[in-house]
Protein backbone atom coordinates (compact mmCIF):
# COMPACT_ATOMS: atom_id res chain seq x y z
CA UNK A 1 0.00 0.00 0.00
CA UNK A 2 1.09 3.33 -0.88
CA UNK A 3 -0.42 5.52 2.29
CA UNK A 4 -2.06 4.31 5.84
CA UNK A 5 -2.01 0.73 6.95
CA UNK A 6 -5.32 1.58 9.35
CA UNK A 7 -7.24 5.04 10.17
CA UNK A 8 -9.80 4.98 13.04
CA UNK A 9 -10.73 8.05 12.44
CA UNK A 10 -13.35 10.86 13.50
CA UNK A 11 -16.26 9.36 15.48
CA UNK A 12 -14.95 5.70 15.63
CA UNK A 13 -15.68 3.75 18.65
CA UNK A 14 -15.39 0.52 20.24
CA UNK A 15 -12.90 -0.70 17.73
CA UNK A 16 -10.39 -3.47 18.27
CA UNK A 17 -7.10 -4.10 16.51
CA UNK A 18 -5.76 -7.45 18.16
CA UNK A 19 -2.52 -9.62 16.56
CA UNK A 20 -2.53 -7.78 13.79
CA UNK A 21 0.50 -7.83 11.40
CA UNK A 22 0.78 -4.53 9.55
CA UNK A 23 3.75 -3.82 7.05
CA UNK A 24 5.58 -2.95 3.94
CA UNK A 25 3.61 0.44 3.23
CA UNK A 26 5.00 3.68 1.73
CA UNK A 27 3.39 5.35 4.96
CA UNK A 28 2.12 4.92 8.74
CA UNK A 29 1.02 1.78 10.54
CA UNK A 30 -1.88 2.71 12.67
CA UNK A 31 -3.47 6.08 12.76
CA UNK A 32 -6.29 6.96 15.14
CA UNK A 33 -7.86 10.49 15.53
CA UNK A 34 -7.95 13.23 13.04
CA UNK A 35 -5.66 15.90 12.04
CA UNK A 36 -7.38 18.97 12.50
CA UNK A 37 -5.26 21.05 15.65
CA UNK A 38 -7.48 23.56 16.43
CA UNK A 39 -10.54 21.31 17.16
CA UNK A 40 -12.93 24.31 19.18
CA UNK A 41 -12.05 26.80 16.33
CA UNK A 42 -13.09 24.16 13.37
CA UNK A 43 -16.29 23.37 15.01
CA UNK A 44 -15.70 20.12 15.99
CA UNK A 45 -17.47 18.47 18.74
CA UNK A 46 -15.85 16.32 21.45
CA UNK A 47 -18.41 13.76 20.64
CA UNK A 48 -16.51 13.55 17.65
CA UNK A 49 -13.34 12.24 18.94
CA UNK A 50 -12.31 8.50 18.36
CA UNK A 51 -12.55 6.85 21.88
CA UNK A 52 -12.49 2.96 23.45
CA UNK A 53 -10.60 1.80 20.56
CA UNK A 54 -7.59 -0.45 20.95
CA UNK A 55 -4.51 -1.77 19.11
CA UNK A 56 -2.74 -4.40 20.52
CA UNK A 57 -0.29 -6.86 20.44
CA UNK A 58 0.11 -6.36 16.75
CA UNK A 59 3.44 -6.11 15.11
CA UNK A 60 3.91 -3.12 13.11
CA UNK A 61 7.13 -2.64 10.94
CA UNK A 62 8.81 -2.09 7.70
CA UNK A 63 7.23 1.49 7.45
CA UNK A 64 7.37 5.01 5.21
CA UNK A 65 8.63 2.95 1.83
CA UNK A 66 6.88 6.24 -0.14
CA UNK A 67 6.35 8.49 2.56
CA UNK A 68 9.18 9.00 4.63
CA UNK A 69 7.53 10.70 7.81
CA UNK A 70 5.41 7.68 8.40
CA UNK A 71 4.31 7.01 12.06
CA UNK A 72 4.19 3.55 13.44
CA UNK A 73 0.94 4.49 15.41
CA UNK A 74 -0.27 8.19 15.55
CA UNK A 75 -2.78 9.62 17.94
CA UNK A 76 -4.40 12.88 17.97
CA UNK A 77 -7.59 14.20 19.13
CA UNK A 78 -8.63 10.74 20.20
CA UNK A 79 -9.41 9.56 24.22
CA UNK A 80 -9.88 6.92 26.31
CA UNK A 81 -7.98 4.37 23.81
CA UNK A 82 -5.29 2.09 24.46
CA UNK A 83 -2.13 1.10 22.49
CA UNK A 84 -0.53 -1.90 24.68
CA UNK A 85 1.99 -4.67 23.63
CA UNK A 86 2.96 -3.83 20.19
CA UNK A 87 6.01 -4.11 18.51
CA UNK A 88 6.92 -1.22 16.03
CA UNK A 89 9.98 -1.32 13.79
CA UNK A 90 11.96 -0.30 10.54
CA UNK A 91 10.03 2.95 10.32
CA UNK A 92 11.36 5.67 8.84
CA UNK A 93 9.96 8.33 11.09
CA UNK A 94 8.43 7.71 14.79
CA UNK A 95 7.50 4.76 16.52
CA UNK A 96 4.99 6.73 17.54
CA UNK A 97 3.17 10.07 17.98
CA UNK A 98 0.50 11.38 20.39
CA UNK A 99 -1.22 14.32 21.17
CA UNK A 100 0.25 16.42 17.83
CA UNK A 101 -1.15 20.24 19.20
CA UNK A 102 2.22 21.57 19.67
CA UNK A 103 0.52 24.10 21.76
CA UNK A 104 -1.98 24.85 24.98
CA UNK A 105 -4.69 25.39 22.92
CA UNK A 106 -7.87 22.92 24.13
CA UNK A 107 -7.47 19.44 22.38
CA UNK A 108 -9.88 16.15 22.68
CA UNK A 109 -6.10 13.70 23.57
CA UNK A 110 -6.76 12.75 26.62
CA UNK A 111 -7.27 9.39 29.03
CA UNK A 112 -5.13 7.17 26.78
CA UNK A 113 -2.96 4.57 27.97
CA UNK A 114 -0.15 3.59 25.98
CA UNK A 115 2.11 0.96 27.45
CA UNK A 116 4.47 -2.29 27.01
CA UNK A 117 5.03 -1.19 23.64
CA UNK A 118 8.19 -2.48 22.00
CA UNK A 119 9.53 0.28 19.92
CA UNK A 120 12.70 -0.61 17.50
CA UNK A 121 14.94 0.59 14.98
CA UNK A 122 12.98 3.92 14.34
CA UNK A 123 13.90 7.30 12.62
CA UNK A 124 15.42 5.03 9.61
CA UNK A 125 15.06 7.73 7.24
CA UNK A 126 14.20 11.28 8.89
CA UNK A 127 16.11 12.15 12.09
CA UNK A 128 14.67 14.73 13.87
CA UNK A 129 12.94 12.58 16.20
CA UNK A 130 16.82 11.09 18.24
CA UNK A 131 16.17 12.81 21.54
CA UNK A 132 17.02 9.21 23.06
CA UNK A 133 20.27 8.81 20.77
CA UNK A 134 21.53 12.14 21.89
CA UNK A 135 24.72 12.73 23.92
CA UNK A 136 23.51 14.93 26.93
CA UNK A 137 26.29 17.35 26.04
CA UNK A 138 26.15 21.35 27.37
CA UNK A 139 23.07 23.00 25.83
CA UNK A 140 21.37 19.81 24.94
CA UNK A 141 18.29 18.71 26.24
Amino acid sequence: MGAIGVHIDKGSKGITLNGCEIADLGGGGVYLGFDVRLVEEAGIPQSDAPCHNVVSNCYIHHLGNVHPAAVGIWMAQASDNQITNNEIAYVSYSGTSMGWTWGVEPNYTKNNLVARNYIHHTAQVLGDNVYGTLKYESGVH
